[in-house]
């Protein structure tokens, strides 16, 4: 015997929570020198108090499972089994970001105020 089974899952909602418009506010910056939480010095930059608030305006997780499966009886009490799962998973998100300044540096940059515009690739974005 062999068959087949569909199924599609979006996901839109957490926890009945709708991920559209869902905000993480003030991310902390990475511990870059290993100091952390000691106060800013030579050894513990300013700069590393620094947040980013992330917002998320479109979340959408799309999930299509197909199945194929087949069963093939040897005897009256053993039988071979197969399955093959076919899954296609695609991810739409759209965000934006806001870097916090609290350090009051301007180590930070992006956007308007920086070399990395709307649409800009990592290579322009992120110079070393």
């Amino acid at each position: 015997m062999w068959d087949f089974r569909t199924s599609m899952l979006i996901l839109t909602n957490l926890m009945e929570r709708n991920l559209d418009g869902l905000t993480f506010p003030k991310l902390a910056h990475n511990d870059c020198c290993g100091t952390r939480p000691n106060p800013p010095g030579a050894f513990s930059p300013t700069f590393e108090e620094d947040t980013a608030t992330l917002s998320f305006e479109k979340f959408r997780l799309r999930s299509h499972v197909l199945s194929f499966f087949a069963t093939y009886g040897i005897t009256d009490r053993w039988d071979v089994n197969i399955l093959l799962p076919i899954v296609f998973t695609s991810l739409q998100i759209k965000g934006l970001a806001v870097l916090n300044n609290e350090s009051g540096t301007n180590t930070h940059r992006f956007g308007a105020n920086s070399d990395c515009a709307s649409g800009s690739t990592i290579t322009r974005c992120f110079r070393s």
